[in-house]
């Protein structure tokens, strides 16, 4: 790896996520004692690695970016990368981050062979080979790794053997999906965000219209605010109809990546 590591990089990067993403405004549902152990391991090193695993819009992204920003909080120097939309370009985006004290990598799907993007094998090794040369250069430099996939370790298609073992280093926690009444908290908690208080049948009302994940729920919660504010209404059913069932742009904010 490289012995240089670009100071602006490591501020950008994690500051993009962190304006909505952190640990007081993520619903924890049973992810409790998770969230406990992330908070602790963003200040202070307790294990070499630590990796999260859960379907989409578990909360990933947000507890990644959340342990990025409670870092920097406390004065660590941390760094968060997407493979998703780096994996495929150039390895230099890896270039000197073993010298952050916390490097934390989402969507580890990215560089596997069954990745939706579908890397070729040429590439994916490549990637695989630079990650495992990563790892050991992070934990050589005394620092740690928090990194996130779809799946758990063993069942990541990672065709590197070396890779496989030294992702099992540490713990692997299953990010757990919300249950219907933290669905509620999440719909109230969003809601508060944006200065509105919404009803029973307007929660009802979205929840059954618009899907049950965290992402839809925000861009429905997004759109509604937006509407609410222009037409200086309350966010009420009617408010919620006209809103919701109106054609929109995709939403750029999920909370509960």
């Amino acid at each position: 790896m490289s012995s240089g590591f670009n100071q602006s990089r490591q501020l950008v990067l994690p500051l993009q996520l962190q304006e909505r993403h952190l640990f007081d405004n993520f619903v924890p549902g049973a992810n409790r004692l998770l969230i406990d152990q992330l908070e602790h391991f963003a200040r202070r090193p307790t294990e070499a690695l630590i990796y999260l695993w859960g379907g989409p819009s578990a909360g990933k992204t947000h507890l990644l970016s959340a342990s990025c920003h409670a870092a920097n909080v406390a004065g660590v120097r941390s760094v968060y990368i997407d493979l998703a939309v780096h994996a495929g370009g150039s390895l230099a985006v890896l270039d000197g981050i073993e010298h952050c004290e916390l490097v934390v990598l989402d969507n580890l799907d990215a560089i596997g062979s069954r990745a939706s993007s579908a890397l070729s094998v040429a590439t994916q090794k490549l990637w695989q080979q630079a990650l495992y040369e990563l790892m050991y250069a992070v934990r050589a430099a005394g620092g740690r790794m928090l990194v996130a996939a779809e799946v758990s370790p063993l069942g990541l298609d990672i065709a590197l053997p070396d890779l496989r073992t030294r992702l099992g280093w540490g713990p692997s926690w299953h990010v757990q999906a919300l249950t219907e009444s933290d669905r509620r908290a999440f719909l109230r908690q969003k809601a508060f965000q944006k200065g509105m208080t919404l009803d029973d049948d307007v929660i009802d009302w979205i929840m059954k219209h618009h899907g049950r994940d965290t992402a839809a729920l925000t861009a429905s919660v997004e759109r509604l605010a937006s509407e609410s504010l222009q037409q200086r209404r309350k966010p009420n059913l009617n408010l919620a109809r006209t809103t919701l069932l109106a054609p929109s742009e995709p939403s750029e904010t999920a909370l509960n990546q």
